[in-house]
């Protein structure tokens, strides 16, 4: 191999290198807000969340006007607090995800069979589905979870962990396996959480009453379309190499 190759194949190696780089340090990002909006979706936020919330710095222009929205949102209540801000929240949450019981209309209830069924009721064969998917990635929802398998929490908590899966199978040079967890995280999305969770956000806007859960129910909407055509983008590009 002539001098003029090796440094042909150094630039491509380092160029890879600099791409896998690049690739970690998004599915890093993505993974942290996943476990961020699973907490928000699966109960009250408490002191401890309400301080590191408010410790956070919130992106200005993102590109997305969803984000944007939902970050200013958040930014300026957080920006308000006063000593019943936190009892305001814990109201508006139950305002948003748990109604008053009356009927399915009167909350956005986060379970995706609500959403996808005709009598809106839960339990239906969406959470049949999400929960042949967990086991079949060798997933058990752990006795501290009380919620249906089919609610957001669960469903975001599920993309995070495939995340987690994909970093490390990138670090151990198993590119199969990471790819193989980029279509299961990008099928998720597409036959799941992009089904219906624009359909729960927008009762959300109509149910909150705090910019906290209104500003969630933006930087969901947006977080989820730019992950989409994110995966979207690496699953097309990897069945294309």
């Amino acid at each position: 191999m002539t001098h003029e190759q090796n440094n042909e194949v150094a630039a491509q190696t380092g160029s890879e290198d600099v791409a896998v780089s690049e690739l970690l340090a998004v599915l890093s990002q993505r993974s942290a807000t996943y476990t961020l909006l699973s907490r928000l979706y699966r109960q009250e936020i408490d002191q401890a969340l309400l301080d590191e919330l408010h410790g956070m710095l919130y992106p200005a222009k993102t590109g997305d006007d969803n984000l944007d929205t939902g970050y200013l949102f958040i930014a300026t209540f957080l920006s308000n607090l006063w000593s019943g801000s936190l009892q305001d929240l814990k109201i508006d949450f139950a305002r948003c995800f748990l109604g008053h019981g009356v009927d399915s209309y009167s909350a956005a209830y986060p379970y995706e069979s609500v959403y996808t069924s005709p009598k809106r009721l839960m339990m239906q064969h969406a959470r049949d589905e999400v929960l042949a998917l967990y086991r079949a990635q060798g997933i058990e929802k752990t006795p501290d979870w009380k919620e249906g398998e089919d609610s957001l929490a669960l469903e975001l908590q599920f993309e995070r962990i495939l995340g987690d899966r994909t970093i490390e199978a990138l670090l151990a040079g198993d590119q199969a396996k990471a790819e193989a967890l980029l279509q299961a995280q990008f099928d998720f999305q597409r036959d799941h959480l992009i089904s219906w969770v624009p359909l729960l956000v927008r009762d959300m806007k109509r149910f909150a009453e705090t910019k906290l859960y209104l500003g969630l129910a933006y930087l969901t909407e947006g977080f989820l379309q730019t992950d989409y055509q994110f995966l979207k983008d690496l699953v097309f590009e990897h069945e294309g190499a």
